[in-house]
């Protein structure tokens, strides 16, 4: 987008419009549509000595005249119309007349018009301009009785055409056929001279007199045209909108937890608006927003950080942004879920049963946010049970995993399995509950793998049943998250039960925690192990791309495919998808800037994968793909899932999504839906500009 300077008046139009009270448009030749009348003077209508150009001097009377009535300012831009509401105008002009005292003013609008021209300064609308022309005629009358010579009426009988004698010569000066005659009669008496002072007509008889008729008698007349001028302030202006011509585009995430940055965009046309005051709520109002209000910069561009309280379930909430541009309202919402589960605590989840071998997975947060580099010591209460390490250390997105080893010949028991750091100063723990067995002719796989892993390490293990090593076992690897590769992936044990691969990170990984896992049959028998460690290979394209992909209305419907314990099945419902990654708003990437999020619901049933943060990003001319993990939440998943998100740009601002989730548990989440995208959607390359 171009940084174009504003100028609203180029875009706008503007019209006024006659109108009742009510803002109904009215004729402006309607008698009454225009109240124009006399406004009395307190001492009355002051005398003025005129000289008129025969030099006769003349006294006249100094009359004041107010026309008033109602308009509603009408602005038109691409696809809409605002409307003010009904805004009373007065205008009073005085007239020297011959109105004496005894007389009245009668006034008729005869000719309206009015303009409207929009002021702008700096591009923003600032007040409006009305130019009225009016033209009236003006009259100074006075009731008065006058004497004229009149013919007085008076009613006649009736006359019967059948009993009407034949006229005689020169009685009847006209005649006219008719159709209506009876026999021997021609024609129809239309009208008959008597005297000289009296006629007859078929209706009436008149008698010439002197009447006295009341009039109006004209002391003065005028017709003028006048001109007025009103100017309004814009932001004094109350406006109603089919579709505003300027919008405020929010991006709001599909979640927040604890804390998170609210973006947006405010613009006219295409056109972005600086300086426009934003200002924010929420519905129900439980969470804060700062700075609020803000301004948008020279892009167009604002942002304030939303603050969730600590303790608050996760719950749906409907964020509003608020602005004006040159007296236009604009209000855009977008709903979003939030949640805050406290300062600092560490989530924790395992298996119900493990069997001889296992993990423990959790991940440490602080306000909401994922803590990277916490060393985390887990212990449990059975001497049965054993750790692969005695330590690990979060990654960037504030995971960990732990491999669970348990003796063979321990019966089923129930243990407790605690984890605990030191993060902020704060000494937390968590502790969870599971069930460990392993029978006595268990055969054990063991996994020697580093603590941490730069790039590329070899690992290696070994297979025993019975305490007697197995020769070619193929020994499969994989990981979790699915970041690393294994060469040679399977890989065939040695006689003495031994066996090693190569690991390889990808380059620009970041810090990141991961569970290795090896697995073999023997006998029929599968036999696996799991080890918990940090991955990392520094590169130097961290950003590769950088994009903001969101969806309109932050809903869109879809059916997402899941397995749940091993049992697949299918819901209907609908879907928010958020991505934020490197994303700024000038030519430049930002590698802190890494979040997305997912929320679907289906009838009561919710599945939401939030806190999401990368492992890795690419982009292409059409395409934005992120992976990484999240935690999964609602009622129906728990833990850390491995969440693949790509979008598929098409044309007309909409978008394929494949939405890929899964977990360590066989728990899955997949769907595959087009919608329209948010229109601060952007996927490019880091010099690019938004």
């Amino acid at each position: 987008m171009l940084n174009l300077p504003i100028n609203l008046c180029d875009i706008l139009k503007v019209n006024c419009i006659l109108t009742n009270q009510e803002g109904i448009p009215i004729d402006p030749l309607s008698p009454g549509s225009i109240s124009c009348k006399e406004i009395p003077q307190k001492n009355g209508r002051k005398n003025i000595n005129t000289t008129l150009p025969n030099g006769k001097l003349i006294t006249l009377q100094k009359v004041f005249v107010q026309k008033s009535g109602f308009i509603i300012i009408e602005i038109t831009g691409p696809g809409t119309t605002c409307r003010s509401q009904p805004l009373p105008f007065s205008f009073i002009e005085s007239f020297i007349l011959c109105a004496p005292e005894g007389t009245e003013l009668e006034c008729n609008i005869t000719e309206f018009d009015c303009i409207a021209l929009l002021n702008c300064q700096n591009g923003l609308v600032t007040s409006v301009d009305l130019f009225f022309t009016i033209c009236q005629d003006v009259e100074i009358v006075a009731d008065t009785v006058i004497s004229i010579p009149a013919k007085l009426c008076t009613p006649r009988q009736e006359i019967k055409i059948n009993s009407c004698p034949m006229p005689l010569p020169n009685q009847c000066p006209a005649v006219f056929p008719s159709s209506n005659t009876s026999a021997g009669t021609q024609g129809k008496v239309n009208s008959i001279k008597l005297t000289s002072d009296t006629f007859v007509s078929t209706n009436h008889t008149f008698q010439k007199e002197l009447a006295c008729v009341s009039v109006k008698k004209v002391y003065d007349w005028i017709v003028r045209p006048s001109t007025f001028q009103l100017n309004f302030n814009i932001n004094d202006l109350v406006l109603d909108c089919d579709i505003p011509p300027c919008d405020a585009h929010l991006f709001v995430h599909a979640a927040y937890i604890c804390e998170g940055d609210l973006q947006g965009k405010v613009l006219c046309g295409n056109i972005p608006v600086q300086g426009a005051q934003v200002s924010f709520s929420a519905e129900p109002n439980i969470v804060t927003f700062s700075p609020d209000p803000t301004v948008t910069d020279a892009n167009g561009n604002f942002d304030t950080i939303v603050t969730v309280p600590p303790g608050t379930p996760p719950t749906p909430v409907t964020i509003t942004a608020n602005t004006f541009v040159s007296g236009l309202p604009i209000t855009t919402s977008l709903d979003t879920i939030v949640e805050c589960h406290g300062p600092c605590v560490i989530e924790l989840f395992t298996t119900d049963v493990i069997d001889c071998d296992g993990f423990v997975e959790g991940r440490v947060m602080c306000g909401g946010r994922p803590i990277e580099g916490a060393v985390i010591e887990v212990t449990s209460d059975s001497e049965d049970v054993t750790f692969a390490h005695d330590q690990i250390t979060t990654g960037t997105d504030g995971n960990f995993f732990v491999g669970v080893t348990v003796e063979p010949g321990t019966p089923l028991q129930t243990i407790t399995i605690t984890a605990s750091t030191i993060v902020e100063g704060q000494n937390i723990f968590t502790s969870i509950d599971a069930q460990v067995v392993c029978s006595e002719d268990a055969c054990v796989l063991t996994l020697e793998v580093p603590a941490n892993i730069s790039c590329e390490a070899t690992i290696t293990g070994s297979i025993f049943c019975g305490g007697d090593p197995v020769s070619g076992a193929d020994i499969s690897f994989s990981s979790f998250p699915n970041i690393v590769t294994f060469s040679p992936n399977p890989v065939v044990s040695l006689a003495n039960g031994t066996f090693s691969t190569t690991v390889t990170v990808p380059e620009n990984t970041p810090f990141t925690s991961v569970l290795i896992t090896a697995t073999t049959t023997v006998n029929g028998q599968t036999v696996s192990t799991h080890v918990g460690t940090n991955v990392e290979c520094p590169g130097p394209d961290e950003c590769p791309c950088k994009f903001r992909i969101g969806i309109q209305g932050n809903s869109a419907p879809t059916t997402v495919n899941i397995t749940q314990q091993g049992v697949p099945s299918t819901l209907a419902g609908t879907i928010n998808v958020t991505a934020v990654q490197c994303f700024i708003t000038a030519p430049m990437c930002n590698p802190a800037v890494d979040n997305f999020n997912i929320t679907f619901g289906s009838g009561g049933t919710t599945i939401n994968f939030i806190q999401g943060r990368r492992i890795h990003i690419d982009c292409t001319a059409n395409t934005a793909r992120v992976h990484g993990t999240a935690m999964a939440s609602g009622n129906l998943f728990s833990g850390i899932f491995d969440v693949e998100i790509i979008l598929t740009l098409l044309p007309g601002d909409t978008g394929t999504w494949q939405i890929n989730a899964s977990d360590l548990f066989g728990n899955t989440f997949t769907t595959t839906f087009t919608a329209t995208l948010n229109p601060l959607t952007f996927v490019g390359d880091c010099n690019q500009q938004p």
